[in-house]
């Protein structure tokens, strides 16, 4: 298997793979750029003895979250919503591995959320299902935090979700990109979130109400996908509340694990 990352190094960013234990570091400028090429390796080279800090994967254009994807979710959070609820996540919400998470002072519950992050590698509007993963790049972990009980006042007004789930450092991507031929049933996987080494979450992406191909078809109905948005697609039950200083441990099958932490603003 060969994975994607990035990185941070002497002042600068640079795009990588990683395959049987070596990292590489490729030409392409950003991850987008690689992902256009179809993640052409071609002119990689390999690096030892550096010292370097991962970062999130990729800056997706957008993030489109979507709720109520798993239903034992929607009972732990009393939803009677018959239909996925669409949400946005702006860039600014984006951190790495091993980044901290801010707890905000205009929220008193900020709680994790698991999800498979669909990273999408071809432009498309009205994409029919049985044709959905062409669009599709990749997979990777992606964190939906939430500010729970300002999600709570929205509920109850019928306003949009977007403040609750799109603060600074809500949205922890990483550690990287898997291409979709690694994952071939993203539909399979087990997940699992452990707070302080405690497990909250674990499930499998087999619990989602709507599967990959459907999600990537429901959401380009509303809005066209560009190459390197991500789409969160939902979490299942056992979220929870993060407090300061607790480490937050997120792993995904066939994509690997991440760290974060969070942290008082």
């Amino acid at each position: 298997m060969i994975s994607f990352i990035s990185f941070f190094y002497e002042g600068g960013l640079h795009v990588g793979c990683v395959s049987e234990n070596k990292t590489y570091e490729l030409p392409h400028k950003d991850m987008r750029e690689c992902i256009e090429s179809g993640f052409d390796c071609s002119e990689k080279k390999e690096i030892r003895g550096i010292d370097y800090k991962l970062k999130a994967p990729l800056m997706p254009p957008k993030i489109i979250g979507l709720g109520w994807n798993y239903a034992e979710h929607n009972k732990e959070l009393k939803s009677s919503d018959s239909k996925p609820i669409v949400f946005l996540k702006p860039p600014t919400s984006v951190i790495g591995p091993n980044e901290a998470i801010i707890l905000p002072r205009i929220s008193n519950q900020v709680e994790h959320e698991i999800e498979l992050g669909i990273v999408i590698g071809k432009k498309g509007k009205h994409v029919d299902s049985p044709e959905a993963l062409e669009y599709v790049a990749g997979y990777t972990i992606i964190l939906d935090i939430t500010a729970r009980d300002l999600q709570w006042e929205a509920r109850k007004k019928g306003d949009p979700w977007d403040i609750c789930k799109g603060l600074d450092s809500f949205a922890p991507i990483g550690p990287c990109i898997v291409p979709k031929e690694y994952v071939p049933d993203p539909g399979n996987l087990a997940m699992e979130l452990k707070v302080n080494g405690q497990t909250k979450q674990k499930s499998n992406t087999k619990e989602m109400i709507k599967k990959p191909p459907e999600i990537v078809s429901y959401i380009s109905g509303y809005m066209t996908l560009d190459i390197g948005d991500v789409i969160a697609s939902g979490t299942p039950s056992g979220v929870g509340p993060i407090k300061d200083g607790d480490v937050i441990d997120s792993e995904i099958e066939k994509i690997g694990s991440m760290r974060n932490y969070a942290i008082n603003e």
